[in-house]
């Protein structure tokens, strides 16, 4: 089974309100944008794998600059794709993720909650990439 551990440096476990990327997110709210980037730079400087600090980056940067913002959300996926390791097969086990279709279902509608849903046509990349990864595995030579 798959697993990934949050990487948050400066978040306190012992206190839940001590999450960086909500102090972030309550600081553009307020409008202080600037303070906002301030500290997810901190995030990133402190521990490059905070795919969080690089989403949210990406999402105060996608308004003034679409080719900055795109570069946090090409690291933060890197990351993330490298982190899953050789032996993952391209879809996570929700089931096993979460006790129940509800959480599941809560927990995706906040991931894309703020998302642009964008339609396209043709063949999906990831399937495209995903088959043929799968079909690369099934025919190399054994040793």
């Amino acid at each position: 089974m798959f697993e990934m551990e949050q990487v948050l440096p400066g978040r306190n476990p012992d206190d839940f309100d001590s999450d960086p990327i909500f102090a972030a997110n309550d600081l553009k709210q307020a409008g202080d944008t600037a303070a906002a980037l301030d500290i997810l730079a901190q995030l990133i400087e402190a521990d490059l794998r905070c795919l969080d600090a690089h989403a949210h980056l990406g999402n105060l940067h996608f308004q003034t600059s679409p080719d900055w913002a795109m570069n946090h959300y090409e690291v933060g996926f890197r990351i993330g794709e490298l982190s899953l390791g050789a032996d993952f097969d391209g879809v996570l086990a929700w089931d096993r993720i979460f006790p129940d279709d509800m959480m599941a279902v809560a927990a995706i509608d906040r991931l894309i909650h703020h998302a642009h849903v964008i339609e396209l046509s043709g063949e999906s990349y990831r399937k495209k990439t995903h088959t043929r990864r799968l079909q690369e595995a099934t025919h190399k030579p054994r040793h």
